[in-house]
């Protein structure tokens, strides 16, 4: 690992940072949940065909007990761990890891309320209105806000 890798900032390397963001992030007009989990590629070839294909950085948050490998699903998924979730808080809190108007939807989803200064945005102003979305700045609308249901959405909540 090099040395930017092993640098700690909200208990995450710098990678594992970049991951979650990278996999939270808007993917063309779908807005992903935390609750849902992170979907992971399956070997497609090889001694290792049809096991889940993990990236290092995901690896590194399922060997530190941040994440955990649902493969009983298809396509396999990655889920926040309690520890993880409090992390994933923590990152999503913190201004500097996580742009408040990027991952507004997470934050929502996680509980965190935006401070004055960090709501700038139409769809960050829109987390008090019945969970609709309000169109962004560009002026596309980001749909409607999926409910979470079950014990996934009580551990997000806490």
């Amino acid at each position: 690992m090099s040395k930017s890798q092993q640098r700690m900032t909200a208990g995450l390397t710098t990678g594992e940072r970049d991951y979650i963001r990278r996999e939270l992030d808007r993917y063309f007009t779908t807005l992903p949940s935390v609750a849902e989990g992170i979907q992971v590629k399956v070997w497609r070839t090889g001694s290792r065909i049809g096991q889940p294909k993990l990236p290092p950085p995901a690896q590194s948050l399922v060997e530190r007990g941040l994440m955990r490998l649902d493969s009983t699903r298809r396509p396999p998924r990655l889920f926040f761990t309690d520890v993880g979730l409090a992390t994933l808080r923590t990152m999503m809190a913190d201004r500097r890891l996580a742009d408040p108007e990027r991952f507004a939807h997470i934050q929502r989803e996680l509980g965190i309320d935006p401070t004055d200064d960090a709501v700038s945005s139409p769809l960050q102003a829109g987390g008090a209105s019945g969970g609709l979305c309000q169109p962004t700045s560009t002026g596309r609308s980001d749909g409607l806000r999926k409910e979470v249901r079950g014990d996934a959405a009580d551990r997000i909540r806490k």
